[in-house]
């Protein structure tokens, strides 16, 4: 940090970020430099066949450039291990190292294409091993260049120029980031549609990839960062946000059974649940959430006969005798065949089945629940590009619902409610799946992830038409509804997030409070980079068998902006300013419920025990980075969760969460 200059343009490199691969070169150099001179020296009189000669000076000449490249290796890698992440100065020399590592790759090379020549281009009489020794040399040298020229490609920054530019513009007085942003947003726009290039066919996709590479060009254009300055800014907030764990806070519900509890914070307070919010009917509904995802799903979850169960249950003549109400299935209906495998329905449950999957256009079905005497309408969550850039279109458009103020929605799921309520609405599925129950009682809409963002919204929508209908959003997105619409929800809507689930708490206002904690981190903390990053690994892999060894300096809470660079104390200045000009979060729909594993600590192979509490928006305003902030995700993961409450007859209670005022440390 900052990215390191060379060539008159930055990299996506650091400065500090050469100790491992220098590590890693030294060693598998070393073992080339030994295996070369016991050859050389074991048949140092056996270079009197033909042309040996030749062979003879190529071991020489290997030699001494391996040599050459061990020292100047070991030369960048302790100068790399200087200073901190903020501070650069000793390693100021970096640059210099570097051009006078290409300088001894520059004759590596030729030797390399020499080596090609003479060892595949003569025939010679001697000792095999001479020869295919230096035949391995030659084959190993091609391999490490093509490596060198793949970490090249990764590390080549195509805004390195701009960023110079930029770097050089903020030194006059009208410096600022526009220099940047309109190549950083054509930059990313290239980058989103190489990742996407098997959807980027239409004039839809290519409105969402603008708006996409807007979004994240904004973001990181006041930045110098670069990706593992990023990941030691993870580890250092893991910590963080481990320590500030223990300052908690209580909530309680407007129940009599709180009744001896004195909330410390009354605009936290919480509503009671509505009889309908059990964990019985979410476990129940989850898995409508969890069928939606069809066959792949389901076989991933039961990997030794799911295959066969699937198959058991699908119609391999379908592509003949198609279903007028099952849309964009394969040809065996292996999806619908997932949804009746995962909900325990009968093919006539099944109202409507659609698996047509566009951008804002995501699959979904209606089916009657004879159990519980209701119509459900479930929708499935990411699974596609598409759904991913779906997800992306996270700018807040405002919605019109009666008697809201402010109402503001993720815009990506409104497209994708709306095109729902289109295709609800121009088909008379909900009449028809009422028709097919008659006794039924209501509507319940529910959905996983994305499914359950379209779902709350969809919900806010058809509610004046349903007056009783219900909403189960299960793992949601943070970034969903603004906060008067969140409350206006809180009677309909009611959703479930397991653990440290990043999805909930996803949102602008989060991500950049996140960024702001990244920056403060990096520029207190006092270890280098090559610290941290090994800290880390180590307590991934070993997280549950050891404790926190990796300590930082936390006698001081203040932040030293002028102990910093530039670059960091402008992108610090500029990203606290804009987590404080935030009008208002994103929040989760409705009632929350928390999902809490008990036993985390347990072990690796441990099976954990689960506790539910009520929880308030402004609980899930964090990201927490761990391990499992990606795996509480997993709707495999939170049915479970769901299933073991539901065993133990748990009742959820008033929530303690962590404190929210400034606990960050470095």
């Amino acid at each position: 940090m900052p990215g390191l200059v060379m060539f008159r343009r930055r990299w996506s490199v650091g400065s500090d970020d050469f100790v491992y691969p220098n590590f890693l070169e030294i060693i598998l150099r070393l073992a080339w430099l030994i295996a070369i001179s016991v050859v050389f020296c074991i048949n140092r009189d056996n270079f009197t066949c033909q042309d040996a000669n030749l062979l003879k000076i190529y071991y020489i000449g290997l030699l001494i450039i391996q040599i050459l490249n061990i020292i100047v290796a070991i030369t960048i890698m302790v100068v790399s291990m200087k200073g901190t992440i903020a501070v650069s100065e000793p390693r100021s020399k970096m640059a210099l190292l570097l051009y006078i590592k290409l300088g001894v790759l520059v004759p590596e090379c030729v030797w390399v294409v020499l080596g090609t020549y003479w060892a595949y281009g003569y025939t010679y009489a001697c000792p095999e091993i001479l020869v295919w020794m230096v035949k391995g040399a030659v084959i190993c040298s091609w391999i490490v260049g093509f490596i060198v020229l793949v970490v090249i490609f990764i590390i080549f920054d195509p805004m390195g120029e701009y960023h110079q530019k930029n770097r050089l513009a903020k030194r006059t007085p009208e410096g600022a980031l526009e220099y940047q942003s309109d190549a950083a947003k054509k930059a990313w726009e290239r980058r989103i549609k190489v990742i996407c290039c098997c959807v980027a066919n239409n004039q839809e996709n290519r409105d969402a990839f603008i708006e996409i590479s807007k979004l994240v060009a904004d973001f990181f254009v006041d930045v110098d960062l670069v990706p593992t300055d990023i990941a030691a800014g993870l580890i250092l907030v893991k910590k963080q946000q481990a320590w500030s764990a223990s300052q908690l806070i209580s909530v309680v519900i407007d129940s009599p059974s709180s009744s001896n509890l004195q909330p410390q914070n009354t605009s936290r307070r919480i509503q009671p649940p509505k009889p309908w919010m059990t964990i019985k009917l979410m476990r129940h509904y989850m898995t409508f959430a969890a069928g939606s995802y069809g066959w792949p799903y389901y076989v991933y979850n039961n990997l030794g006969t799911g295959l066969c169960k699937i198959l058991k249950r699908s119609r391999c003549c379908s592509c003949i005798r198609k279903e007028d109400h099952v849309v964009s299935d394969n040809a065996c209906s292996c999806n619908t065949a997932g949804i009746l495998m995962q909900t325990g329905l009968d093919r006539k449950d099944l109202i409507y089945v659609s698996y047509h999957n566009k951008v804002a256009e995501i699959p979904f079905f209606v089916a009657v629940d004879r159990k519980e005497n209701k119509v459900v309408i479930a929708i499935r969550g990411t699974m596609s590009l598409e759904d991913a850039l779906t997800d992306l279109s996270a700018v807040g458009v405002n919605v019109h619902v009666e008697g809201v103020m402010d109402c503001y929605v993720h815009c990506g799921m409104l497209k994708c409610a709306l095109y729902i309520e289109s295709q609800l609405k121009e088909l008379q599925l909900i009449e028809k799946a009422f028709d097919a129950l008659p006794e039924a009682t209501g509507l319940v809409i529910t959905g996983h992830s994305l499914g359950a963002g379209a779902a709350a919204i969809l919900a806010m929508k058809l509610r004046p038409d349903y007056p009783d209908l219900i909403c189960y959003a299960f793992s949601p997105p943070g970034g969903l509804l603004s906060p008067n619409a969140s409350q206006h929800a809180q009677d309909y809507i009611c959703s479930v997030i397991l653990g440290k689930d990043v999805i909930p708490r996803l949102g602008m206002p989060t991500m950049n409070k996140l960024k702001c904690q990244i920056l403060k981190a990096l520029a207190e903390c006092r270890h280098p980079k090559y610290r941290i990053l090994a800290g880390g690994c180590f307590r991934q892999f070993c997280d549950c068998l050891m404790k926190d060894q990796l300590h930082s300096n936390h006698s001081s809470k203040s932040y030293d902006v002028e102990s910093t660079g530039e670059s960091l104390k402008t992108a610090f200045v500029n990203t606290n300013s804009m987590v404080n000009d935030v009008e208002w979060p994103m929040h989760p729909p409705g009632q929350i419920l928390h999902i809490i594993e008990e036993e985390e600590e347990s072990g690796c192979c441990g099976k954990p025990t689960f506790s539910a509490v009520w929880a308030h928006p402004d609980d899930f305003n964090e990201i927490i980075i761990s391990h499992k902030m990606v795996f509480d995700h997993m709707p495999e993961d939170v049915l479970g969760s769901l299933t073991s409450l539901e065993k133990s007859n748990f009742i959820p209670i008033a929530q303690l969460v962590p404190d929210n005022g400034d606990s960050s440390t470095a």
